[in-house]
């Protein structure tokens, strides 16, 4: 029997519509609005500076708004579906190679889409095209081990071991300085995209493989191993290369200086997307030679992607890192004196506070501003997002949100006290990771590979703004090794809160 289409007038029509984006605005200035807030409050009562370009800046920030709109609807409706759809269908008809091929380029991708500005010498050639392998060969791993049915839980405990053990080589035979760019180098993924379609590879999979919905195969667990694996082999390649090649040569490679560069490329991230969004169409009506399942609502859904992206970098790089710039530029005038160079002119500013309080008052700043940014990154709103449908909304959307927050917070805040007080950076990372390699065995199995993707993709765009952003606001370098491994500490105390409210919350009832 032919279904009958359901006939709504103009204005019924404009109406819903209307509803549905004053609804999704309300969603995302909820996510959106807390680190904007603060970052204000900060810049005009606290250091009490004008905004530098404040009207332009204030533009951009609010495209911030539409742009979380198309990137996440975008994906909900187009990209993921098209994914899920070509990896079940090359699973379910076990058509091995192009199943294969078609991860083994993706994996690929992840790498070489990123870090292809970096390939000017021999020695960083040589890294990136291993580190591309490597990654193509884990992402393949990740898939088949939903198909042949592996333990998360084993493989990222060996993960974390061989991570402590190497850390500990790299401190006490080279420096903390290269265990901290080894360390950062776990942000090895930054566009949220791809954290969509590493979910949707695995989802697909576990479609074939699983007869029912289980949460713990849900295509969770493959961006936690990836990144980590990514790390260990930068950590096995400084110390492999450090022991005949000038140790200098090897830090630009995990810089932060080159990941603010990809995110401030405009136009490579929306050609990437664009390359993503034809590859998946090829797998779709080359490989597997089927139409889309709904083909007006998932075109729709790729358009709303690539605009999406657009607009997303583009109040990123207008917006936020003007505004943090801002506010990092002035932030040590809190408790010391700095110069502003304006119309050939020198200005002295600050100290604001005391010592005691300004010190304080940065730490507290920081954790809120770590926090505050965790929540509004897309790569936590993708996975939120996932995890929800996946689990028929038995799993709470924001469950590992606010934990995975005050992780990141925790971590950013560490960083601040280490600049402040000059801690030790090896005291300050072996302590989160103790901390997950004791509590890993005892985690529910169920929760863990959920969570520990969430604390992966916590740290994304927005925070690495802010975190180079509160670099450069302190007169140092890059490339200084003050406020490197920050990255690192977001990611590695996002790990342990994670386990830490695994371990002491009632999970019965997520049986």
């Amino acid at each position: 029997m032919k279904q009958r289409k359901l006939k709504i007038g103009f204005h019924s029509a404009v109406a819903i519509l209307i509803s549905y984006l004053l609804r999704k605005a309300r969603v995302q200035l909820q996510t959106i609005l807390p680190i904007l807030f603060l970052m204000s409050v900060f810049q005009f009562f606290v250091i009490q500076y004008p905004l530098h370009e404040r009207l332009s800046t204030i533009l951009y920030l609010v495209l911030l708004v539409p742009a979380m709109i198309f990137l996440l609807e975008g994906v909900k409706l187009g990209l993921m579906p098209v994914v899920e759809e070509v990896s079940a269908t090359l699973v379910k008809e076990n058509r091995k190679i192009p199943f294969v091929g078609s991860i083994f380029v993706f994996g690929l991708t992840i790498v070489m889409s990123e870090h292809y500005k970096n390939l000017n010498t021999i020695f960083s050639n040589s890294y990136i095209i291993l580190l591309a392998l490597t990654v193509s060969l884990i992402t393949l791993y990740g898939m088949f081990r939903f198909l042949f049915h592996m333990s998360f839980r084993k493989i990222i405990q060996k993960l974390f071991i061989i991570i402590l053990l190497l850390s500990t080589i790299i401190e006490f035979t080279i420096d903390d300085i290269h265990l901290a760019y080894s360390l950062d180098s776990v942000n090895i993924i930054i566009n949220p995209i791809v954290y969509a379609m590493l979910l949707s590879f695995g989802y697909g999979v576990t479609r074939v493989t699983l007869n029912s919905v289980h949460i713990n195969r849900s295509g969770f667990g493959t961006i936690t191993t990836i990144s980590l694996s990514a790390l260990i082999f930068t950590q096995l390649y400084i110390i492999i290369f450090s022991t005949f090649i000038v140790a200098e040569n090897i830090r630009p490679l995990s810089s932060i200086n080159n990941t603010l560069d990809f995110i401030y490329s405009i136009e490579i991230n929306v050609v990437m997307v664009i390359a993503y969004i034809l590859y998946v169409l090829f797998l779709q009506f080359v490989v597997i030679k089927k139409p889309l399942m709904h083909n007006r609502d998932m075109l729709i859904g790729l358009i709303f992607v690539i605009f999406g992206t657009f607009l997303f970098f583009l109040g990123l790089k207008h917006g936020l890192a003007i505004l943090a710039h801002d506010i990092f530029f002035f932030l040590p005038s809190l408790i010391s004196q700095i110069d502003i160079y304006a119309q050939d002119m020198t200005i002295s500013y600050g100290p604001l506070y005391s010592k005691g309080t300004g010190d304080v008052i940065i730490v507290l700043f920081l954790y809120f501003l770590g926090y505050s940014a965790t929540i509004a990154e897309p790569g936590l709103s993708i996975i939120a997002s996932h995890t929800s449908n996946v689990s028929v909304g038995s799993f709470k959307k924001n469950l590992f949100t606010h934990v995975v927050a005050i992780g990141v917070g925790a971590g950013v805040t560490m960083g601040a006290l280490k600049f402040i007080y000059d801690l030790n950076y090896f005291t300050l990372i072996i302590m989160p990771l103790l901390v997950i390699i004791v509590l890993l065995p005892r985690i529910d199995r169920r929760m863990l590979a959920i969570g520990m993707d969430y604390a992966t993709v916590a740290v994304g765009p927005i925070s690495i703004i802010l975190i180079a952003s509160l670099m450069q606001g302190f007169q140092i370098k890059t490339d200084n090794p003050t406020f490197l491994g920050v990255l690192a500490l977001c990611w590695m105390y996002g790990y342990s809160s994670v386990l830490i409210f695994s371990y002491f919350s009632n999970r019965g009832r997520y049986e």
